[in-house]
């Protein structure tokens, strides 16, 4: 009898890509916290990838040009990819390529349970069946991807809501772009409700120095569904949840800095910023000037 042929059944979320490419990420997301996503930077050398099962979504957004020859299931077929084009490979599918030149990509991992989440809503039948995608240009994934890259390489250490709405947004993005199924949206015509939008900017502003999560503000809306959440939030003010809260800190900044005692460090953390560099590029975005050149006209 022969051997029954397995391929490398691959967990990104351990960590296990390094198993499949010559050399190991420059940059990951394993330590920060991230819920959805796994994200790898990658720089890599001409390499063989072995016959590979992966549990999870990949999401390749390429940074360089590379041409390569690519094996799912049974189909074989070779590309040429540019700077701002994307692979997809679904979950759980047989998956082998050789890459010919160097190349770098933002490697993007999602559950497929997480990828559904809080968007049940609009997929009732409860599955999601992604579509084998290769060398598609796609601005918005390969934007979104390097804003979270950007975002790991400032703060390693945490998610944040920046992160969460981004990640939230490329899901969206993934589902109706990629999706086999159809969407059923709902139509909302008047955003949140004063008074739900009220208990919103209440939490916000109570909880200010801390690490604010999208579920935290659905949850003071009384909205099961983070996706809706954001799409009532700015409905009714014009601006996303994350824009909100970051006004909302610009605002407690400039008052905690007429105390001139204050250590601008402490305010950045008052204010609920990782840092006082983040405080002040943050700052600098919304008033022109930096907390320092602030606080001597004020």
């Amino acid at each position: 009898m022969g051997q029954t042929y397995r391929p490398c059944l691959i967990d990104i979320k351990k960590g296990a890509f390094e198993r499949v490419v010559p050399n190991p990420a420059l940059l990951t997301s394993h330590d920060a916290g991230w819920q959805k996503f796994v994200l790898e930077h990658h720089y890599q050398p001409p390499y063989e990838m072995p016959t590979s099962n992966f549990q999870q979504h990949l999401v390749m957004a390429f940074l360089k040009d590379v041409s390569a020859e690519f094996k799912i299931g049974d189909r074989l077929r070779k590309i040429n990819a540019c700077r701002g084009h994307l692979s997809l490979v679904p979950a759980n599918n047989d998956f082998w390529q050789i890459v010919r030149e160097d190349t770098e990509f933002v490697l993007l991992a999602i559950e497929a349970r997480q990828l559904l989440g809080d968007l049940q809503e609009i997929f009732p039948e409860g599955k999601i069946e992604l579509i084998p995608t290769f060398a598609q240009s796609d601005p918005f994934i390969c934007a979104t991807a390097l804003a979270l890259k950007q975002e790991l390489e400032t703060n390693p250490d945490g998610c944040s809501l920046y992160v969460e709405s981004l990640l939230n947004a490329l899901s969206v993005h993934l589902l109706y772009k990629y999706g086999k199924q159809k969407p059923q949206t709902k139509e909302y015509k008047r955003g949140l409700s004063r008074q739900k939008l009220k208990a919103v900017i209440d939490y916000i502003q109570a909880h200010l120095e801390k690490n604010i999560r999208l579920g935290d503000l659905a949850n003071a809306a009384q909205i099961s569904s983070s996706y809706y959440f954001c799409r009532l939030f700015k409905q009714a003010t014009g601006i996303t949840p994350y824009q909100c809260v970051i006004r909302q800190r610009i605002e407690l900044g400039k008052q905690l800095l007429k105390q001139p005692d204050l250590p601008i460090v402490e305010i950045a953390l008052s204010c609920g910023f990782s840092s006082q560099s983040s405080f002040t590029t943050a700052f600098r975005k919304h008033m022109g000037v930096t907390p320092r050149y602030f606080r001597q006209g004020s």
